[in-house]
Order: C-alpha cells, then sequence, then structure tokens
C-alpha cells in the first residue's frame, strides 16, 4: 500500500518534471508540450480528481 508521504513525493516529482518541461519548450525545435499535454497533465488530473491507485503510482513514478 502506497503511503501518504508518497504519494506527496511522486506528485512533487511530477509537477518538477512538468515545470522543467515547460522550460525546455521555450527552446527552438523542441515539443515538450506535446508530452505534457498527451502524459502528464492526464496524470496529474488523476490525481487531482483523487485517485490514489497502484496504476496511477506506478505510472507517474515511471515518467523520468
Amino acid at each position: 500500500m502506497t503511503t501518504d508521504e508518497q504519494w506527496k513525493s511522486v506528485k512533487v516529482r511530477t509537477d518538477k518534471l512538468r515545470d522543467a518541461l515547460l522550460i525546455l519548450g521555450q527552446f527552438p525545435g523542441t515539443n515538450s508540450i506535446y508530452l505534457i499535454k498527451t502524459v502528464i497533465d492526464p496524470l496529474l488530473k488523476r490525481y487531482d480528481d483523487g485517485e490514489r491507485t497502484k496504476l496511477l503510482y506506478d505510472e507517474m513514478m515511471a515518467l523520468e
């Protein structure tokens, strides 16, 4: 079972990755916005909607 502390940690990691990709997206020839909109934002929405499944946790952990 995933603890509240583990959930907080994976949320922080996912937010930091999203922020880094936003910065990267400012450089010519990068398409990080696509990755954010198709992969990261849907995961964060599930998290924000209250989902706390092993599948979501594993998917968020696998981002890096």
